[in-house]
């Protein structure tokens, strides 16, 4: 169910909090996840995964978020694997272009999770991916999304469909303690009535 857009404003404003984390380069010891955000603008690209393989390995992150994969059923996971990292996607369904992507650390628990809203996104061409990644006792849940300049769903919808998703992750009794990390490519959603 998705709710009328004032109950989404009251929701938004009362759960979400932003808080800032310094975390220095070569993070490998830190018991804090670290993260890296790239719009790839297409991981098909010549030489492109080794370039991205390179930029991980150079920043020595946890994780990656990867938003414009380009990426379809055709390419195979042989293609996208980067030594040392297990990666996770959503591809674009009915349209050239997008898709997004998560690589994470092949030292860390990490697993796909779907909100009861998945499915329905996808249908609507929703561009979102959630994994939970465990470092060091601590749970965090990463949710990359991307919103295309031109989507073809309506942009409160999707605002609607991110917001039940949010509040469906950090009200579940199985995550009572973890860090949700959102992040990803939101071109011109209008996010100004929220705030």
């Amino acid at each position: 169910m998705v709710r009328g857009r004032q109950d989404v404003r009251h929701r938004v404003l009362r759960t979400v909090r932003r808080t800032s984390i310094n975390v220095g380069a070569n993070n490998a010891d830190s018991s804090l996840l670290s993260c890296y955000v790239i719009n790839a603008r297409s991981l098909k690209k010549n030489n492109s995964v080794q370039l991205l393989s390179t930029e991980l390995s150079g920043a020595d992150v946890d994780v990656a978020a990867v938003t414009e994969t380009w990426l379809n059923k055709s390419i195979v996971a042989a293609y996208t694997a980067i030594p040392g990292y297990n990666f996770f996607r959503q591809d674009r369904t009915r349209r050239k272009g997008g898709g997004v992507g998560i690589y994470s650390r092949s030292s860390l628990i990490t697993e796909v999770v779907e909100t009861p809203y998945h499915a329905a996104g996808v249908q609507s061409g929703h561009e979102t991916l959630c994994v939970k990644i465990t470092k060091c006792s601590q749970l965090y849940l990463l949710m990359v999304v991307y919103h295309p300049p031109k989507p073809i769903y309506n942009s409160h919808d999707f605002l609607a469909r991110l917001t039940n998703d949010v509040d469906y992750l950090i009200s579940r009794p199985t995550y009572p303690h973890a860090v949700l990390i959102l992040t990803g490519d939101f071109n011109r959603l209008d996010m100004s009535e929220f705030f």
